[in-house]
């Protein structure tokens, strides 16, 4: 079923916490059921961790310059990059409910990534994206894993890795960047592994802070 719809209606957190949108995006909601346990997360659903990585987008986004919002209010079509950016967050972690594999208390969910696009090239059927909408928030999402394997490389191949990152993914590159902020900032990882945990924050903080529209 096709459904039309502000998209900004999706985007609000009580309204989805509420169940507004269970025939919408019921993928969304499976999540409920599906628990992660390991240093990033801590006997937590997806579901609940994908909220609370919306609220953090959020709140970063309040944070940027003028010019990198202003970037973030560049249309693509009939969307916005903000809005197409946190639609990617809300939908990011789809593909863990079927990728999930638990091995004693440790849960990873490898390739969830690739699973999470596929969902989504249905929803977007059903949200009736246009296409430049469309493939722009496929790329998000197909890739927003790839930050997560550079950002605590020793320096040398971090900074590499960082600029072919910035050359693959142009387009995308500081919307991987905010997505991945997101994402470690509302993680367990400041528990488990403070030291890794602030390596991180302070190399997303530092790329923020030099990326020039």
């Amino acid at each position: 079923m096709k459904t039309e719809f502000n998209i900004s209606d999706l985007l609000n957190i009580d309204r989805i916490k509420s169940g507004e949108f269970r025939d919408v995006v019921p993928e969304l909601y499976n999540l409920n059921t599906v628990l992660e346990n390991n240093p990033w997360h801590n006997s937590e659903s997806v579901f609940d961790h994908t909220l609370k990585v919306c609220t953090s987008l959020f709140n970063i986004v309040g944070g940027l310059s003028a010019q990198q919002k202003t970037y973030l209010d560049g249309k693509i079509d009939r969307l916005n990059k903000r809005e197409i950016l946190s639609l990617a967050v809300v939908f990011h972690d789809l593909g863990k409910k079927e990728t999930l594999i638990n091995e004693g208390n440790f849960a990873r969910c490898p390739g969830h990534e690739a699973a999470a696009e596929n969902i989504v090239r249905d929803i977007i059927v059903r949200l009736m994206l246009s296409s430049k909408d469309g493939d722009r928030l496929l790329r998000i999402v197909l890739n927003h894993g790839l930050i997560h394997k550079i950002i605590d490389r020793d320096d040398s191949k971090y900074n590499i890795s960082i600029e072919r990152m910035a050359i693959d993914h142009t387009d995308i590159y500081f919307d991987l960047i905010l997505l991945g902020y997101a994402d470690t900032k509302t993680s367990y990882l400041a528990t488990t592994n403070p030291e890794e945990y602030k390596l991180r924050i302070d190399r997303y903080k530092n790329l923020i802070n030099n990326f020039i529209i």
